[in-house]
């Protein structure tokens, strides 16, 4: 189903399912485990937060530790990691990012387990003032599973994404069309067929994943 054992989860916007992937994968996956450095509109109480349903689907214990462990940028506001880093008058440090990420890559090489790296917002959201998820998924030896969606506009955004990442030289495995997200519009297969015909990647619905993956 999957060809490398590290994946970046990224996606054309926000809340369009990402961390829903990445629950189906750590529970139809053996031996694999999720991080999500960066999580804007976070609360430590908050159980239903992305990074406490990550630690559910890997049947670890919801608690601060964990939290930290797994996402150790953590902001208040619903915002742009940049915007929220900058409202509590703090600056995401870059460098440290990838340093982190890329250590979890090396701990899941050893281990000989898969890792799956959540993104925050679309693959251009501003980490902070100067880089980008996109900077970052060039810094890490991670390939991508793409998110997105089938409403009005959404052929455009999931191609200006797959440009983005190819011209950054990024492997795209597979985009992936989550068919549950508010306003989707019909003929989901015509949408599938157009994104590979103009991406040469493989495309296909969320559900029909998922099911391969039980």
């Amino acid at each position: 189903m999957l060809n490398k054992k590290v994946y970046f989860i990224a996606a054309i916007g926000t809340d369009l399912g990402k961390t829903y992937l990445v629950e189906n994968l750590l529970k139809n996956i053996s031996n694999s485990k999720a991080i999500k450095p960066i999580i804007s509109g976070f609360d430590i109480d908050d159980a239903n937060s992305d990074s406490a349903k990550i630690l559910k689907a890997q049947n670890t214990e919801f608690n601060e530790d964990n939290i930290k462990r797994i996402s150790p940028w953590r902001f208040k506001e619903a915002v742009s990691p940049h915007f929220a880093a900058t409202m509590e008058q703090n600056e995401i440090d870059f460098d440290e990012v990838v340093e982190f990420c890329n250590n979890e890559i090396e701990l899941a090489k050893k281990g000989d387990y898969h890792l799956f790296i959540e993104g925050a917002g679309g693959v251009l959201s501003p980490i902070n003032y100067e880089k980008t998820f996109l900077d970052l998924v060039k810094n890490i030896e991670a390939d991508v599973l793409l998110v997105g969606a089938n409403y009005l506009g959404s052929i455009s955004h999931i191609l200006s994404a797959v440009v983005s990442l190819k011209v950054a030289s990024v492997d795209i495995e597979k985009i992936i069309i989550n068919e549950d997200v508010p306003n989707f519009a019909l003929g989901q297969n015509d949408i599938i067929k157009t994104i590979e015909n103009f991406t040469k990647v493989d495309t296909m619905l969320m559900k029909s994943f998922v099911d391969q993956l039980n």
